[in-house]
């Protein structure tokens, strides 16, 4: 093959074919989010995710710096979890300030980033657990 070219297609050879992953520039970063009250509520509404999380980058950042332009894909009450969409520039500033939110109101309170990703399909599931439950996997015990 010439150039460096990998082949994918190795028919009767013993190698098994080599992956090739390319890197993209992201320019957004989705961020799983869950929230927990005290005293704990069955259904927390998206309102009041929404303006807790709010809440924690102006505690944090002050107005001008706490203002960041937040996209809420998908929101689950009664799992109190949410998918946002932020700026790539701005998300460790997101997950900081959300991090460190003790309170909201007059309640004991936090977020937790369950996760992120480059890419939405990238939260759709967990993969350690969907290779474990398929038995490609043992988990760390």
């Amino acid at each position: 093959m010439e150039g460096g070219a990998v082949s994918l297609n190795n028919a009767g050879g013993s190698e098994a074919p080599r992956k090739r992953t390319i890197n993209l520039p992201c320019d957004s970063k989705y961020l799983k989010i869950r929230m927990t009250l005290e005293p704990e509520q069955s259904t927390i509404p998206r309102e009041l995710f929404a303006r807790a999380l709010n809440e924690s980058l102006l505690q944090l950042y002050g107005l001008a710096g706490g203002a960041v332009a937040l996209e809420f894909i998908k929101y689950d009450p009664s799992e109190a979890t949410g998918i946002i969409k932020v700026d790539n520039s701005v998300s460790q500033q997101v997950w900081a300030a959300s991090c460190l939110l003790t309170e909201y109101g007059e309640k004991k309170c936090r977020l937790e980033v369950i996760d992120s990703s480059s890419v939405l399909v990238g939260l759709a599931f967990d993969s350690r657990e969907v290779t474990a439950k398929l038995g490609l996997f043992e988990p760390d015990t």
